[in-house]
């Protein structure tokens, strides 16, 4: 019931926030919304009294500790999915330094190409990689999509050519790059956050399982699940290696247990050498 109250009292917080802030900034909400927002509001206060009041007066029924297990599930649920809310705007940017600031996210899929078609475009038969003067580019876009990332206390585990999105690029986007004058470069937007967790929870050890596609994990993660922050960063090292030779890694594996058992025996891909 402890715990109960507790995360009752972080998600008023974080509704506390929200409607004082993005409510009032974000001019295109529904109408309504604040009103919704204040109405859940109050719930969750009436459910933190009821919380204590059963706390004080120690109530051992159990049909009431079963029902108050209950609350504190759902409350665990709301907690994560106002949190996972709370991402998704922060990820979309408010305009001006915010926008800048996650320019490089994209919380959808859209209609664009993703690094890995821009990757064999360049491949074909000869499996030569993109330019290196563009990975140098594209490896800042997504360093910096990371950084955002990691700031806001998540970890992405499934960066992958496959979810990095392609825009057309344009002179601005080339300069804001470091390559002013630069042709050829595409805009890069880290997309798919299906697999996101956040930090607190892996200290935590709640979400220290496989995640992500085994080509693309680290060596803890396939033996012993350990997922960290610096998950993204291997992955990320995985991707610049794909773009530069034009080869996944394990490109000689096609069954996952295989990629399992080569990491597990302490192998490296192929274009490691």
């Amino acid at each position: 019931m402890v715990i109960a109250e507790a995360i009752v009292s972080v998600v008023l917080t974080q509704m506390s926030s929200i409607t004082a802030e993005e409510l009032k900034k974000h001019g295109k909400l529904v109408l309504g919304a604040a009103k919704d927002v204040e109405k859940l509001k109050s719930t969750f206060t009436a459910i933190g009294a009821l919380l204590l009041d059963a706390e004080e007066k120690q109530w051992k029924d159990e049909g009431i500790e079963k029902w108050l297990k209950k609350l504190e599930d759902v409350s665990y649920e709301i907690d994560e999915h106002w949190r996972t809310k709370i991402l998704k705007r922060q990820l979309k940017g408010g305009g001006g330094d915010q926008h800048a600031r996650h320019n490089s996210l994209s919380s959808t899929k859209s209609s664009a190409s993703s690094l890995s078609d821009l990757i064999s475009k360049y491949g074909g038969e000869e499996s030569t990689g993109i330019p290196d003067n563009h990975v140098r580019v594209y490896t800042r876009m997504i360093l910096q999509a990371l950084s955002s990332i990691h700031s806001l206390g998540y970890v992405h585990c499934d960066i992958k050519p496959r979810n990095i999105l392609a825009f057309p690029g344009s002179p601005a986007a080339a300069a804001e790059s470091g390559n002013r004058g630069e042709e050829g470069i595409r805009k890069l937007k880290v997309a798919d956050f299906g697999l996101v967790v956040e930090t607190w929870k892996l200290i935590q050890g709640s979400h220290n399982k496989h995640r992500g596609m085994t080509r693309y994990v680290p060596p803890e993660v396939v033996v012993d699940g350990r997922v960290t922050s610096a998950m993204d960063i291997w992955a990320l090292g995985c991707t610049v290696l794909e773009m530069l030779t034009g080869e996944i890694p394990w490109t000689r594996l096609h069954d996952v247990e295989d990629v399992l058992m080569e990491v597990r025996n302490g192998c490296r891909p192929e274009f490691l050498g």
